[in-house]
């Protein structure tokens, strides 16, 4: 079933506005607004004599004047402060070859159009002053543009619309009734009107409230019954109604957390046809807290997803939140009531369809606007709230009606991101859209909440030359390169966190834009279960309590487990999600019990779902694990936890070890599971390593109501050091590094537990030269010898990460010491202060003419260092003179590349080779092993 957004805590106490604005406002014109676009180059031709403006704003550069242009010019008045004249051309001057010459003369340094100015238009409507969301989103400031959009039809998909109601019934045409098909699609809820007021209220008509169109075209189709609910196939059809009946805009104040490959072919269908589609999020985050997610179809990429904002600075608490989220907008409006009156409604309902009426105002100014373009242009011109840029709670920003309509649209909203260190975010399910063109490169950073997949969906929009697409797991430097992508689907693993993608022209020389456009879709990792969907193909768990973390990878997943009890006991079962997306069931059976299903809750709740079965006889059992939010779910972003405890008597089965000479003998990544019998039990447990080693130490499943301390001894039973985990704490674990030798570990607890068992393990990494992570890496012998002379160094955890990606800042360091840099000049970058850890060191490089900064005033500390960049920064150092050449040092970098000269001098010389196949790969990022082993074999192996 289809719900309206929830409809809370209506809130009647509404500020009130200045009601002065209501006076004088009757010779508006309801149609288009007349304000001039403050977007436009002031220099194209005016379409209209009445668009020309009647003087000009000319300022000249210094106190010399140009004589013949003051000859042409009718002077109006003067600002002498400012050396600024307002002009006109005299009478017979011809006015654009004297603009002409005006902006090609020397003297001048502006000359600008006059435009008139007005004040704000506000509506003539009595409860105007109670629609304080309308000035939030600067409505009047927009209306100076656009006051309303008869040419386009908005389809209203809700409980109807109050036909009769005399502040909508002028901006009303023929809809449809999906619930009684032989009846009209009048509201009997209430819902559908509140919505179609916040867009189309008729304005500036002395009645009631005003819509953000004062004239529309609002189609009424009800999907929705009288309930406020309805079923998902009345929700399609509304949509396809509203498509095939001419709507170019159609608005869905309703939602459920189930995704759909029905509702999907519908907003598809929409998109195909040119239709905007515009979604509420959903009000229930307070409710589910962390399991929050935006519901659908807001949640399809295809969809303007609206979430809701109270004070103008953050997201409203009950507002949904999620990846798939575009922008915000008022939670609390005043408008339009079933049986002709008014009133106070909050929500994301109320705010989506705020959205569609600044959408319609784009669409009056720009008519031959594609959605993708209306879309694009409503996050460039949001207000950022919150984090910079994009973000889960508040995405692009506050819905701004002014700026949709006085800012240039931009082709790319996301420029610049044409390096790595600048990449924008691409959220997961959303869509956006991009252009390239020559060498330019576009860069985004995929944030993935699992591990997973990501299957990109690629539309050439405009041009044909194919996409070169590479992605990156976080910091590593090296990427995987994917076939040309013209119009398909390609996949790309995800990592649980940070991803990068970079796109670029498979053919730089290609002449010409390509405009593309990217739907994503994320799948989650396949549980470590799998395959268990059919009973005989149950996952065998172990006989003790313990938690199982699992996920629905494919549509229609299912996971059974079986469960085998020896003797008797009480299994205590509990399953929780963490997304409302999955609504947790299970269903157990065994000797004794038939089968019990255990399915309490919504998906709409935090409560978790649990069952006890006391006195469980002998025998195997089967738990079956699902998402019951539908019978046949579709793969869901999201993990389950299953977590059982079963109570009874276990023995220890390293018992005894309860002094230092009975101590087990343990091999490392190993379990031993252990016991406490009283408070007075001791477990010892013995270890060795044979080299300096990171060493980590763990003890699980620990109760949460029990203390466990371990302390670590030496061979003579000396003290090193201890620690014990906190009540409610389920673990504990040291890690440090340790010398070679044999090592005792004792484990004691405040109270006795029998139920369950604890598991000890340990773990060991040798050290090599301070650093953990580079014994065995084909670079450990140059990272021993360049760390051993202090030329580099590493990060926290005793981690060297050789295969991340070398910053610029890094580089530069490591050469300066290498090479010994004379002291350098004060420099002044943008992004770098004295304060910065490499200051000294850009300060020497950029001295010595090794490494510069950038047109913009920038650095870029953080940019990664592509391989050319390091051949040319290393010869550089090396003052090696570049050698021009007519032939291709390499296979990929031809005569004519910028890094071409020093390349082909470094391989001449014999301190640079490329890759088996005779390539270089020059644009890719050079990682810390690699310029650590070049400066290696130039500075210490030769």
């Amino acid at each position: 079933m289809l719900q309206g957004q929830d409809q809370e805590d209506q809130d009647q106490g509404q500020d009130r506005e200045d009601q002065g604005q209501e006076q004088g406002q009757d010779q508006q014109d309801q149609g288009q607004g007349q304000g001039q676009d403050q977007g436009q180059d002031q220099g194209q031709d005016q379409e209209k004599d009445q668009n020309v403006p009647s003087s000009w704003i000319m300022k000249w550069k210094g106190s010399t004047q140009d004589a013949e242009i003051l000859q042409e010019t009718e002077i109006l008045s003067k600002q002498e402060k400012l050396n600024v004249i307002v002009v006109r051309p005299k009478q017979g001057i011809h006015l654009e070859g004297w603009l002409t010459r005006v902006r090609q003369s020397a003297h001048v340094e502006y000359v600008e159009p006059n435009h008139e100015v007005t004040i704000l238009k506000a509506p003539n409507d009595t409860n105007y002053a109670n629609q304080s969301y309308l000035k939030q989103i600067q409505a009047e400031t927009a209306w100076d543009q656009v006051t309303g959009n008869t040419n386009i039809t908005i389809g209203i998909v809700d409980t109807g619309i109050d036909l009769k109601h005399a502040d909508l019934k002028d901006n009303l045409v023929a809809g449809t009734n999906l619930i009684k098909p032989n009846q009209a699609p009048q509201d009997d809820n209430g819902h559908g009107t509140s919505v179609a007021g916040v867009i189309g209220a008729v304005g500036n008509n002395r009645l009631g409230t005003s819509g953000i169109l004062w004239n529309a075209k609002m189609m009424p189709i009800k999907a929705l019954d009288d309930t406020g609910s309805g079923d998902e196939d009345k929700l399609g059809q509304g949509i396809t109604y509203a498509v095939d009946h001419g709507a170019k805009i159609v608005v869905l104040s309703v939602g459920l957390y189930r995704y759909s490959q029905y509702m999907q072919q519908i907003v598809k269908y929409a998109e195909d046809k040119d239709v905007l589609l515009v979604a509420a999020t959903g009000n229930d985050a307070k409710i589910l807290g962390s399991k929050v997610a935006v519901k659908y179809p807001a949640a399809y990429p295809e969809v303007i997803a609206v979430g809701g904002t109270a004070d103008m600075k953050t997201a409203e608490p009950r507002s949904n939140t999620g990846p798939e989220i575009d922008v915000v907008a008022p939670w609390r409006v005043y408008t339009t009531a079933l049986g002709g009156g008014y009133t106070s409604e909050e929500g994301t309902s109320m705010a989506a369809p705020q959205v569609a009426g600044v959408a319609a105002m784009i669409w009056a100014k720009y008519p031959d606007m594609k959605p993708y373009q209306i879309r694009n242009l409503i996050r460039q011109s949001a207000q950022d709230l919150g984090p910079t840029g994009w973000d889960p709670s508040t995405g692009y920003g506050l819905l701004r009606a002014d700026r949709a309509l006085t800012i240039k649209p931009k082709d790319d909203i996301y420029e610049d991101n044409g390096s790595r260190e600048i990449a924008k975010p691409y959220p997961v399910d959303t869509s956006l859209t991009a252009t390239l063109q020559g060498e330019e490169e576009d860069w985004f950073y995929v944030t993935a909440p699992y591990d997973g997949t990501l299957a990109l969906q690629t539309q050439l929009i405009q041009g044909a030359t194919p996409l070169q697409l590479t992605y990156y797991y976080g910091s590593k430097a090296e990427g995987t390169k994917v076939a040309s992508l013209t119009n398909g689907k390609t996949n790309i693993p995800v990592k649980k966190g940070k991803n990068y993608i970079q796109l670029k022209l498979n053919n730089p020389r290609a002449e010409g834009t390509v405009t593309y456009k990217l739907s994503s879709r994320f799948t989650v990792y396949q549980d470590p279960y799998e395959s268990n969907n059919k009973q005989y193909q149950a996952y065998t768990l172990p006989t003790r309590s313990q938690q199982i973390v699992g996920t629905f990878s494919q549509d229609g997943d299912e996971d059974w487990y079986s469960f085998r009890v020896s003797v008797k006991g009480t299994l205590h079962v509990t399953l929780n999600s963490d997304t409302a997306r999955i609504d947790p069931a299970m269903d157990i059976s065994g000797p004794g019990m038939g089968s019990i299903t255990v399915d309490s809750f919504g998906e709409d709740t935090q409560q978790n779902e649990s069952v006890t079965l006391p006195e469980l006889e002998p025998g195997k059992y089967y738990i079956r694990v699902y998402n019951a939010i539908s019978p046949k779910a579709s793969a869901v972003a999201g993990e389950y936890k299953l977590s059982l405890q079963f109570v009874t008597q276990y023995t220890d089965p390293n018992e005894p070890n309860d002094k230092s000479y009975q101590a087990v003998t343990t091999v490392p990544d190993t379990d031993y599971l252990g016991v406490f019998s009283s408070s007075t039990d001791v477990d010892w447990f013995e270890y060795r390593i044979d080299r300096q080693s990171y060493l980590e130490l763990s003890v699980k499943g620990i109760p949460s109501n029990r203390v466990v301390k371990m302390g670590v001894y030496d061979r003579k039973e000396k003290l090193i050091y201890s620690l014990s985990n906190t009540l409610g704490n389920t673990s504990l674990q040291s890690a440090r590094i340790m010398e070679p030798g044999t090592y005792l570990v004792k484990l004691t607890v405040n109270q006795s537990f029998e139920q369950q068992y604890y598991q000890f393990r340990f773990h060991a990494e040798p050290m090599v030269s301070g650093f953990r992570d580079i014994s065995g890496h084909w670079a450990q012998p140059a990272i021993s010898a360049l760390t051993a002379r202090k030329w580099i160094g590493g990060y926290d955890g005793y981690k060297f990460d050789p295969d991340r990606g070398i910053t610029r800042a890094e580089a530069v360091s490591i050469l300066s010491k290498a090479f010994q840099f004379k002291e350098g000049k004060a420099v002044h970058f943008t992004d770098v202060t004295s304060k910065h850890w490499a200051y000294a060191d850009i300060a020497k490089g950029t001295t010595a003419g090794i490494i510069h900064g950038y047109q913009d005033g920038s650095f870029a500390p953080n940019r990664f260092v592509t391989r050319a960049e390091m051949a040319v920064m290393i010869g550089n150092a090396m003052k090696q003179k570049p050698q021009a050449t007519s032939s291709s040092p390499f296979t990929d970098v031809s005569s004519k590349h910028w890094a071409a000269p020093m390349l082909s001098q470094m391989k001449r010389i014999g301190y640079m080779k490329g890759y088996s196949d005779g390539s270089f790969k020059p644009d890719r990022a050079a990682s810390r092993a690699e310029f650590t082993t070049m400066l290696y074999d130039i500075l210490v192996k030769k």
